[in-house]
């Protein structure tokens, strides 16, 4: 392994953090260093994160930094409506079946806990039922 890369992804790691836990980019980062952060935010599914902190911090990157950014959060924002339109018919339908159900995990979180839903990675819709409801709930998913 090279000790070089090594301190370069421990370097990288560090700011992703910081980023992540202070809402905004240290005063001094490299271009480089930018580059990095965006995939290392990717890699652990939190470049939609990293993209509305830089989207807020137009005169502290470069514009091509800014423009990705702002790109991405486009796209974060119209997967969120397709999500949201998906969860409005899911859950119809389960009450049209009378079905108790309870949202869980990444789409459930995105609406009460992140400021923003596209913010909160998620690329699957978690349901809890009652075990007795199985085959409405099946039925009702199958009408969806």
């Amino acid at each position: 392994m090279n000790p070089l890369s090594t301190s370069r992804d421990a370097r990288v790691d560090a700011l992703l953090c910081t980023t992540l836990a202070e809402g905004s980019l240290p005063r001094e980062v490299a271009p480089e260093d930018l580059d990095a952060l965006w995939e290392r935010a990717r890699l652990h599914d939190v470049d939609v994160l990293i993209a509305a902190i830089v989207s807020r911090l137009a005169q502290q990157i470069p514009p091509t930094v800014h423009q990705q950014a702002a790109s991405r959060f486009a796209e974060a924002e119209l997967r969120d409506l397709l999500r949201y339109r998906e969860l409005c018919r899911i859950t119809a339908s389960f009450a049209a079946a009378a079905v108790d159900v309870l949202l869980l995990k990444g789409a459930g979180l995105a609406y009460i806990v992140y400021p923003q839903p596209c913010v909160r990675p998620s690329r699957d819709i978690d349901l809890f039922i009652r075990r007795e409801s199985r085959d409405a709930a099946e039925r009702a998913l199958a009408a969806c």
